[in-house]
């Protein structure tokens, strides 16, 4: 149910209502297809131009306004409306929780940690670069570019004598994208 059919059910609680008054806050084409909607679905009875909200339909709007509110954490970090779809909303909103969990570690031994695989232009290191600025982290430090390293050099990268020329910090970082 979204905000369009509440609207309708809840001004049409009590009595039949012609849906006139609420033209000014919905727009009428809008707002007649939604209401034949919620005819169809039981949800809104009419007899003319009048219009009731049915048992089913209070039914209904009770559940939404009880129902959990999932986009809470939206109002904290007004970006995640950006966020293309719901799956790659729930990896954004998991790999923070793992952070958070990776800071109060409870076993030393075993952190949380989210692999995103897939084919190409999937949205995997858009994903890394959208929780990089999110968390407040270097992209340049914390997204490696699998393609040129060498072998075992994730952690590591040596010299041509064999000797380390750079010592990534990855394993303490509080999270990293391979790409």
């Amino acid at each position: 149910m979204n905000s369009v059919d509440r609207a309708i059910l809840e001004f049409c609680r009590d009595e039949f209502q012609a849906l006139k008054p609420l033209r000014p806050r919905i727009p009428t084409g809008t707002l007649y297809r939604h209401a034949k909607a919620l005819v169809r679905r039981g949800w809104l009875r009419q007899e003319g131009g009048f219009y009731q909200t049915t048992p089913a339909g209070l039914r209904k709007v009770g559940e939404a306004q009880g129902a959990r509110r999932w986009d809470a954490l939206e109002s904290f970090y007004p970006p995640l409306r950006l966020v293309p779809t719901p799956v790659h909303r729930a990896m954004v909103e998991l790999i923070v929780a793992a952070v958070v969990a990776r800071q109060h570690p409870n076993r030393l031994d075993r952190h949380p940690f989210f692999v995103a695989f897939g084919s190409t232009f999937r949205w995997k290191t858009s994903l890394g670069l959208f929780l990089c600025q999110a968390l407040g982290l270097d992209a340049a430090l914390h997204v490696i570019d699998c393609g040129a390293e060498s072998d075992k050099s994730l952690t590591v990268r040596r010299s041509s004598s064999g000797g380390p020329v750079l010592k990534r910090e990855i394993h303490a970082a509080p999270f990293a994208v391979r790409y």
